[in-house]
């Protein structure tokens, strides 16, 4: 009874697929996380205040781009109350188009801003969506 010894192409797969993982997959990681941490400033750059039920941006959707688009995960247990946007102060210059119990819709210049909530058994979101007026 011998040593079970692979074969040399898989051994070489095997190398070549963790050096794809640490070349490739972890700097985009590091990527998506970094632009994860600045999501809240980015938002509030525009003009809006998060909500206080946001805990922490979700995905890679953190707000880059010309029609940035954010998605944040809530502590809330139910939906999240966005009768917070009402109050002018969290809204710096944007009009409400728009307000109901699961989205508000604003503008400010040529911009249009959608505010969502979702929500499902497992977890609960928040979005925000920019983008321009002719793209209704």
């Amino acid at each position: 009874f011998g040593f079970i010894r692979r074969d040399k192409p898989v051994y070489w797969i095997s190398q070549s697929s963790f050096i794809a993982l640490v070349f490739l997959v972890i700097p985009v990681l590091v990527v998506v996380l970094w632009q994860q941490e600045g999501a809240l400033e980015r938002l509030s750059e525009r003009g809006i205040t998060p909500h206080p039920a946001i805990d922490g941006s979700v995905g890679v959707t953190a707000g880059q781009g010309a029609q940035p688009v954010w998605v944040f995960e809530t502590l809330s247990d139910s939906r999240v109350d966005l009768s917070f946007y009402a109050d002018e102060s969290n809204r710096k210059g944007w009009a409400i188009r728009q307000m109901n119990e699961m989205m508000v819709i604003m503008s400010k210049d040529e911009m249009i801003m959608t505010i969502m909530t979702t929500n499902s058994s497992r977890d609960n979101h928040i979005s925000y969506t920019l983008r321009n007026q002719g793209q209704e």
